[in-house]
């Protein structure tokens, strides 16, 4: 009884005892956590937000710049002031891109290098790992071997690296940059051809520092094109602060000069409406811009950057400035959507600075004696490591469509893209016929009507069929659905402006296109979100491949529309209400700010679209 009573005793001191050491852990673990930062840590996170909120600072003071000085320049000529700004801009972005390219070469082939000798090593020391294992009884060669823990690895520092899989190629992304800059070279090269000749006549029309810009400018965006393709999915791990505000200086470059084209294409549409309506009013019936009269242009030698300056004071060919403001129209759009979309990359390789997965590099593998290790790289490390950044890049475009399941979306879309090319053409040949111009107007409102229709029908319908798909728990770049959303207010801008001129004038046609657009892309946008985060982890989705036909109808859909808005609505001879409502100059400006991201819309909408088309049907990664 007496032992089970000091028993008991002891059960309440047991007890304490574990009490006690359990809240002393929980002290020691609280302490832990609260334990004062380094020295390093405070120097590296003032570091970090300070570059960091400098480099936004400093991409708003070079975008708000160039507004201000652009749209001076366009209402009174500010020269030489805009002309020295682009040039300051394009001189720094060269310099930088320039030298980031060759620092990434310098460290790719010192870490090659590295790579080879510790292949030569592994195989070095695995041959003697077999000269060993045949003679047993050796145990200095066993001691002078190669051993992991010899340090004989040199250290490889982590510079530069890559992201991987389906956020580091980005190829659609790459086409469309492709295509757009090779509008932006088309509209520069027509400009020089215009220019250069006035620089030798020495007429009063020479603007050299213009003519540097027009050939500065192509040659950046070159430059930009070949390092979006070839790096674009570079992570920075060297030199932070300097990249962090780079990079904003690349956003903040391509943001002043698509405000500088859109101040151009507004002052150039606002210059051909009033050259129309000066023509109409003296009866003058033309189907192309007119021959440049002194009388005309008397006025219009001012402009941004002298892009306007097309008089017939200025010699010069007139073959070159018909095609020049013939085609500056259809031009002025893709140098817009090239500036958009590489300030989308630009912020991408900027949020990923300092973001590279620190991997192990190295693994211990056993030989058949335990006492014996091989040190060899691991494949997933070689893999993700950058010194294959040159087999990534090549790999990347190597593309493999797997097209089951979508034929008859795809044949669907053809035909589509087909109807409304064909249309195109009919209405820029009805404009220019005075007893067809409203039956063909209608028409091409209707079809464009009954398209954004379908389109409403087929976004439902895929949208229930993509939620069957299964959802994607790793993460998903955002940058698809930025570029998406900026593009979205410009269609409420839009449309608010085009539904009150079309309610005074009761254009009911024109009214259902309103609604029928707005409801569309208020129905895409979220459907393309959220399909993106998805994929087929089970067979039985990669069999059926749900709603597949309906996401490539909708994106030659989108193509079509694209198309639509560059060729057509483009023409100045389209008659639009519009003008008439607002008058040429304001209704000018505002469709030229919106438009154009109207047309970024629909051309992102479709990459997102092929993204969904060929991740969204396969496993996660």
């Amino acid at each position: 009884m007496l032992d089970i009573l000091n028993e008991n005793n002891q059960l309440p001191n047991l007890h304490h005892q574990q009490a006690i050491n359990l809240d002393f852990q929980c002290q020691s673990h609280d302490e832990k956590n609260n334990e004062g930062s380094t020295t390093k840590e405070k120097i590296k996170m003032t570091r970090q937000f300070s570059t960091t909120i400098f480099a936004i600072c400093y991409a708003m003071f070079l975008t708000m710049f160039s507004a201000i000085v652009f749209v001076s320049d366009a209402v009174n000529s500010q020269r030489p002031i805009p002309q020295i700004f682009c040039i300051f801009m394009l001189t720094v972005g060269f310099c930088y891109f320039i030298y980031l390219y060759i620092d990434i070469r310098i460290h790719s082939t010192r870490v090659k290098k590295s790579i080879f000798e510790r292949e030569e090593r592994i195989k070095e020391y695995e041959r003697q790992i077999l000269r060993v294992d045949e003679n047993r009884n050796s145990q200095l060669q066993r001691q002078t071997s190669f051993s992991p823990t010899s340090n004989q690895f040199p250290s490889i520092p982590h510079n530069y690296c890559f992201v991987t899989g389906r956020h580091g190629e980005l190829l659609y992304l790459k086409i469309g940059a492709t295509f757009f800059c090779f509008g932006l070279l088309v509209h520069s090269f027509l400009s020089l051809a215009y220019n250069i000749p006035h620089i030798f006549n020495g007429t009063d029309c020479q603007d050299l520092l213009k003519v540097i810009v027009d050939f500065m400018f192509p040659v950046y965006s070159l430059l930009m094109l070949f390092f979006i393709f070839k790096y674009c999915s570079v992570v920075i791990n060297t030199k932070q602060w300097l990249a962090r505000i780079m990079l904003m200086h690349a956003i903040g470059t391509q943001l002043g000069f698509w405000i500088l084209t859109i101040v151009t294409e507004t002052t150039d549409a606002i210059i051909s409406k009033r050259i129309k309506n000066e023509l109409k009013n003296k009866s003058e019936i033309a189907t192309t811009l007119p021959t440049f009269t002194t009388e005309i242009f008397e006025e219009t030698s001012e402009g941004p950057l002298g892009l306007n300056s097309l008089s017939t004071d200025c010699p010069g060919p007139l073959e070159i400035k018909q095609l020049y403001r013939n085609l500056e129209p259809y031009l002025y759009p893709f140098i817009i959507e090239y500036c958009i979309l590489s300030v989308g990359i630009f912020y991408m390789i900027w949020s990923n600075i300092n973001k590279c997965p620190k991997r192990e590099f190295l693994k211990v593998r056993k030989s058949s004696d335990s006492s014996m290790a091989i040190v060899a790289l691991t494949d997933a490390a070689r893999n993700s490591f950058e010194l294959k950044h040159e087999t990534q890049y090549s790999s990347s475009f190597v593309v493999h469509a797997d097209c089951h399941a979508a034929s008859r979306g795809l044949f669907a879309g053809l035909i589509l893209m087909i109807i409304k090319i064909v249309l195109i053409i009919i209405s820029h040949i009805t404009v220019t016929l005075p007893d067809y111009t409203a039956a063909g107007l209608i028409v091409d409102r209707s079809f464009e009507f009954a398209i954004l229709l379908i389109m409403i029908i087929t976004t439902i319908l895929a949208y229930c069929q993509t939620s069957k798909l299964d959802v994607n728990k790793h993460s998903i770049s955002k940058l698809d659905d930025v570029l998406l959303l900026i593009a979205v207010p410009a269609f409420f801008s839009e449309s608010i402006f085009s539904f009150v001129p079309a309610i005074y004038n009761g254009s009911v046609v024109n009214i259902l296109c309103i609604v029928a657009q707005l409801t569309q892309i208020l129905i895409q946008t979220p459907w393309i979100i959220d399909a993106l985060r998805r994929c087929s982890n089970t067979k039985e989705t990669r069999r059926i491949k749900p709603g597949k036909a309906l996401v490539t109808f909708l994106t030659i859909a989108n193509v079509a529309l694209w198309i639509y808005y560059t060729f057509s609505v483009k023409s100045p001879e389209i008659i639009d209400e519009r003008y008439e409502f607002y008058g040429d100059r304001l209704w000018s400006i505002l469709n030229h700010l919106s438009l154009p991201l109207i047309m970024f819309y629909r051309f992102h909408s479709s990459v997102c679209l092929v993204d969904i088309w060929k991740h969204s049907y396969e496993k996660s990664e």
